[in-house]
């Protein structure tokens, strides 16, 4: 990552926002829509990118808890675990 992406926090806000993405479009069914609607999304601003970027990087580290725990308890666990992290850097 840039030295953009290490030093910027990200909101409790935008936390929810990217991690809503993330569910959206890894859902079955996932459509052109949504994936354009994202697309826009990243686009809007500078920090979209770098948050969905550090989810990347998180959805990583996690491996398969999704599969083993389901979506909920990913989202929950994701979600703290996620804005610990971020914040973290940023302190």
């Amino acid at each position: 990552m840039s030295s953009f992406d290490d030093n910027h926090e990200i909101s409790d806000q935008m936390l929810e926002r990217v991690i809503a993405w993330a569910v959206a479009l890894g859902a079955e069914g996932a459509d052109d829509c949504t994936r354009h609607a994202f697309e826009l999304w990243l686009q809007e601003q500078p920090l979209h990118r770098v948050a969905w970027n550090r989810l990347q990087v998180v959805e990583r580290e996690f491996g398969g808890l999704a599969t083993r725990r389901g979506k909920s308890a990913w989202t929950s666990t994701l979600s703290h675990y996620f804005l610990r992290v971020c914040n973290a850097r940023s302190a």
